[in-house]
Protein backbone atom coordinates (compact mmCIF):
# COMPACT_ATOMS: atom_id res chain seq x y z
CA UNK A 1 0.00 0.00 0.00
CA UNK A 2 1.11 3.54 -0.64
CA UNK A 3 1.96 5.83 2.24
CA UNK A 4 -0.42 8.71 2.89
CA UNK A 5 1.97 11.65 2.76
CA UNK A 6 -0.83 13.97 3.84
CA UNK A 7 -1.26 12.07 7.11
CA UNK A 8 -0.14 13.49 10.45
CA UNK A 9 0.65 10.37 12.52
CA UNK A 10 2.53 12.27 15.24
CA UNK A 11 -0.30 14.83 15.47
CA UNK A 12 2.06 17.82 15.46
CA UNK A 13 -0.02 19.75 12.92
CA UNK A 14 2.30 18.92 10.01
CA UNK A 15 1.84 16.25 7.35
CA UNK A 16 4.51 13.66 6.58
CA UNK A 17 5.37 15.64 3.45
CA UNK A 18 5.79 18.86 5.45
CA UNK A 19 7.96 17.01 8.00
CA UNK A 20 10.17 15.74 5.16
CA UNK A 21 10.44 19.14 3.46
CA UNK A 22 11.41 20.71 6.78
CA UNK A 23 14.05 17.99 7.27
CA UNK A 24 15.49 18.85 3.86
CA UNK A 25 15.40 22.61 4.54
CA UNK A 26 17.59 22.21 7.61
CA UNK A 27 21.27 21.32 7.43
CA UNK A 28 21.36 17.60 6.62
CA UNK A 29 23.59 14.77 5.49
CA UNK A 30 22.81 11.40 3.94
CA UNK A 31 25.60 9.06 4.97
CA UNK A 32 26.64 5.47 4.45
CA UNK A 33 26.95 3.15 7.42
CA UNK A 34 30.27 3.30 9.29
CA UNK A 35 31.07 6.65 7.69
CA UNK A 36 32.47 9.89 9.06
CA UNK A 37 32.17 13.47 7.88
CA UNK A 38 33.02 16.90 9.21
CA UNK A 39 30.77 19.97 9.31
CA UNK A 40 32.40 23.40 9.47
CA UNK A 41 30.72 25.25 12.31
CA UNK A 42 32.23 28.53 11.09
CA UNK A 43 30.22 28.08 7.88
CA UNK A 44 27.10 26.89 9.69
CA UNK A 45 27.17 29.93 12.01
CA UNK A 46 28.75 32.38 9.55
CA UNK A 47 27.54 35.57 11.27
CA UNK A 48 29.14 34.71 14.62
CA UNK A 49 32.63 36.17 14.31
CA UNK A 50 33.33 37.64 17.78
CA UNK A 51 34.95 34.70 19.61
CA UNK A 52 32.27 32.07 18.93
CA UNK A 53 31.92 29.18 21.38
CA UNK A 54 30.19 26.04 20.10
CA UNK A 55 28.21 23.63 22.26
CA UNK A 56 26.83 20.22 21.39
CA UNK A 57 23.39 20.34 23.02
CA UNK A 58 21.61 17.15 21.99
CA UNK A 59 22.03 14.05 19.86
CA UNK A 60 18.90 12.02 19.20
CA UNK A 61 19.22 8.96 16.95
CA UNK A 62 21.71 6.42 15.67
CA UNK A 63 24.68 8.64 14.72
CA UNK A 64 27.26 10.16 17.05
CA UNK A 65 28.75 13.65 17.08
CA UNK A 66 31.68 15.36 18.74
CA UNK A 67 33.13 18.84 18.63
CA UNK A 68 36.66 19.28 17.29
CA UNK A 69 37.50 22.98 17.46
CA UNK A 70 35.46 24.73 14.76
CA UNK A 71 34.26 21.41 13.30
CA UNK A 72 31.56 18.93 14.18
CA UNK A 73 32.57 15.32 13.50
CA UNK A 74 29.64 13.06 12.56
CA UNK A 75 29.88 9.26 12.60
CA UNK A 76 27.37 6.59 11.66
CA UNK A 77 27.22 2.94 12.65
CA UNK A 78 23.61 1.82 12.42
CA UNK A 79 20.94 2.75 9.90
CA UNK A 80 18.45 5.37 11.02
CA UNK A 81 17.75 9.05 11.49
CA UNK A 82 19.56 11.41 13.85
CA UNK A 83 18.97 15.02 14.82
CA UNK A 84 21.84 16.94 16.39
CA UNK A 85 21.42 20.32 18.08
CA UNK A 86 24.49 22.56 18.02
CA UNK A 87 24.54 25.99 19.65
CA UNK A 88 26.86 28.96 19.35
CA UNK A 89 27.35 31.97 21.57
CA UNK A 90 29.74 34.86 21.10
CA UNK A 91 31.31 37.71 23.02
CA UNK A 92 28.41 39.98 21.97
CA UNK A 93 26.06 37.79 24.03
CA UNK A 94 24.25 36.48 20.96
CA UNK A 95 23.24 32.81 20.78
CA UNK A 96 21.72 30.51 18.18
CA UNK A 97 20.90 26.81 17.95
CA UNK A 98 20.81 24.86 14.67
CA UNK A 99 19.61 21.35 13.88
CA UNK A 100 21.70 18.99 11.76
CA UNK A 101 19.80 16.01 10.40
CA UNK A 102 21.47 12.76 9.39
CA UNK A 103 20.05 9.79 7.52
CA UNK A 104 22.35 6.78 7.81
CA UNK A 105 21.64 4.09 5.25
CA UNK A 106 23.33 1.06 3.75
CA UNK A 107 22.55 2.31 0.25
CA UNK A 108 23.40 5.94 -0.44
CA UNK A 109 21.72 6.78 -3.73
CA UNK A 110 22.86 9.37 -6.20
CA UNK A 111 20.77 10.73 -9.02
CA UNK A 112 23.09 9.09 -11.53
CA UNK A 113 22.18 5.61 -12.67
CA UNK A 114 24.56 3.12 -14.20
CA UNK A 115 25.04 4.08 -17.85
CA UNK A 116 23.63 1.58 -20.30
CA UNK A 117 24.11 1.13 -24.00
CA UNK A 118 21.18 2.11 -26.18
CA UNK A 119 19.97 -0.59 -28.54
CA UNK A 120 18.21 -0.12 -31.84
CA UNK A 121 14.61 -1.00 -31.15
CA UNK A 122 11.36 0.57 -32.31
CA UNK A 123 10.40 2.28 -29.02
CA UNK A 124 9.32 5.90 -28.93
CA UNK A 125 12.25 8.24 -28.35
CA UNK A 126 11.93 11.81 -27.05
CA UNK A 127 14.32 14.66 -26.29
CA UNK A 128 14.21 16.73 -23.08
CA UNK A 129 11.75 19.15 -24.70
CA UNK A 130 9.27 16.32 -25.21
CA UNK A 131 9.71 16.22 -29.00
CA UNK A 132 9.47 12.76 -30.55
CA UNK A 133 12.62 11.70 -32.40
CA UNK A 134 13.02 9.21 -35.23
CA UNK A 135 16.32 7.97 -33.80
CA UNK A 136 18.51 8.69 -30.75
CA UNK A 137 20.33 11.99 -30.95
CA UNK A 138 23.59 13.03 -29.36
CA UNK A 139 22.91 14.08 -25.77
CA UNK A 140 20.03 12.98 -23.56
CA UNK A 141 17.26 10.79 -24.96
CA UNK A 142 14.13 9.58 -23.16
CA UNK A 143 13.02 6.02 -23.87
CA UNK A 144 10.30 4.32 -21.81
CA UNK A 145 10.40 7.20 -19.30
CA UNK A 146 14.13 6.66 -18.64
CA UNK A 147 16.90 9.08 -19.58
CA UNK A 148 19.88 7.81 -21.56
CA UNK A 149 23.03 9.60 -22.68
CA UNK A 150 24.02 8.96 -26.28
Amino acid sequence: TADDHNADPDRDGYTLLEDYLNWLAEEHRIMSLNAQTSVSLKSLFAGFTNNPVYTLEAVSGTATAELDGDNLILRTADAGLTTIDVAVSDADGTTMTRHINIAATADVETSINTPSTMVNDPQAIYNLSGQRLSHPQKGINIINSKKYIQ
